[in-house]
């Protein structure tokens, strides 16, 4: 889901062609109004495409009961900032590949700080895309699912406790804790940010952003890491029949299920 998060006319276009790709329906009819704002549908034709757009993939879909929701949804896409955000890649310099490898840090806390970059580069964009101004702060966090999705997205090796490294960190003096951080769910300062010369190397592209923490792995060369022999995205090598990620893994699948079908079917056919 990280990826169609910040590909959302990817995430719109599989809406339109599957149905409701989550169970988080509300969410998925803002991305779907914003995909149609954006070519050209006024309010008024945006409702009434996101109602039949309900009414087919809704079982026992009733337009009254989602007055309310649908209007909701028209109404956020009508706001300004309301628009498709679509990052295709962040550029990460050789100066902040450099700070976080001759940091001295473990290795999960190096690729926490590696992801907290990327993240960081992420948000900036986001502010530019909905506001038309790069946010000036290196901040991050505000919810529980932040630093969720940043364990995630860092693929550390073995069971971390995503708080007690983020106060590790903080001890450390990489990161400051905003009054009112409780647990894992506060914001924090990426103060270590400001101790990096900046410059214009470009040291990796990272071009998915649920596995960022692999982008470190193989920059570092970990033998445990590959590239997806079909699509070329990063994997973790599990044993030595790993050659493709999921997604391509059980595409795969799928077309030697369908060819072994149609083999049987041909073995089968009588005159």
């Amino acid at each position: 889901m990280i990826n169609y998060r910040y590909n959302e006319t990817k995430y719109a276009l599989k809406i339109l062609e599957s149905g409701f790709v989550t169970k988080y329906h509300v969410y998925e009819l803002k991305i779907l109004a914003k995909y149609l704002k954006h070519k050209g549908f006024k309010p008024k034709q945006r409702k009434e495409l996101i109602y039949k757009f309900c009414q087919k993939h809704i079982e026992k879909f009733n337009r009254v009961l989602y007055f309310k929701t649908i209007n909701s949804v028209i109404n956020y896409s009508n706001k300004k900032e309301s628009n498709l955000v679509d990052i295709p890649n962040i550029d990460i310099t050789e100066a902040e590949l450099d700070f976080v490898i001759n940091s001295g840090l473990p290795l999960n806390e190096k690729k926490i700080l590696f992801t907290l970059i990327v993240m960081n580069k992420i948000n900036k964009k986001i502010s530019t895309i909905m506001f038309g101004v790069e946010s000036k702060h290196h901040k991050f966090g505000g919810k529980k699912t932040h630093f969720r999705d940043l364990l995630n997205a860092s693929k550390l090796h073995g069971k971390e406790n995503i708080a007690s490294i983020i106060h590790n960190l903080y001890k450390k003096e990489y990161l400051d804790i905003e009054t009112g951080f409780r647990k894992d769910n506060g914001k924090v300062k990426l103060v270590f940010l400001d101790q990096i010369k900046q410059n214009d190397s470009i040291a990796i592209r990272v071009e998915t952003f649920d596995n960022i923490g692999l982008y470190f792995d193989y920059y570092i060369e970990d033998t445990k890491v590959k590239k997806c022999d079909s699509c070329k995205t990063l994997i973790r090598i599990t044993s030595n029949r790993t050659k493709y990620c999921k997604l391509c893994s059980a595409e795969i699948n799928r077309m030697d299920a369908k060819n072994r079908m149609q083999k049987m079917r041909s073995k089968n056919v009588t005159f």
